[in-house]
């Protein structure tokens, strides 16, 4: 099974072309029109909700997750003050998001929870 992956970069400091630049850079650097998933890490100076809206604005329907970031890291080196996302995409293999809430409650409940919404996505999780 492969998976392709492209990675960009930017560090514009307006958090909208940011997000813009470092996901067309990632589809671009895939050679694929789409990506099935996005991982994001963008420095904690930018406003999160503001970046994320641009990217969703230029998505094509791949699922995203990622954080803040004190520091990002690329095959390039390392970097601070950017937005990084490594568009990730296979004909065989599928991506899952799931979460779980309420961590205090102890890790076996926690984990509990989060096998139950991983496997409400998929039939094929026993």
């Amino acid at each position: 099974m492969s998976i392709k992956m492209g990675v960009g970069r930017s560090d514009n400091k307006n958090p909208s072309e940011a997000g813009v630049q470092a996901y067309r850079q990632a589809i671009k650097n895939l050679k694929d029109k789409n990506a099935d998933l996005l991982l994001v890490f963008a420095s904690s100076n930018y406003d999160q909700d503001e970046m994320l809206k641009s990217i969703n604005s230029v998505n094509q329907g791949a699922k995203i997750i990622g954080c803040s970031t004190a520091g990002e890291i690329t095959n390039e080196g390392s970097f601070n003050n950017s937005v990084v996302i490594a568009a990730l995409r296979s004909e065989k293999a599928k991506f899952y998001i799931a979460k779980s809430e309420n961590m205090d409650k102890g890790a076996r409940e926690s984990g509990a929870n989060l096998a139950k919404n991983l496997k409400s996505q998929t039939k094929l999780i026993n």
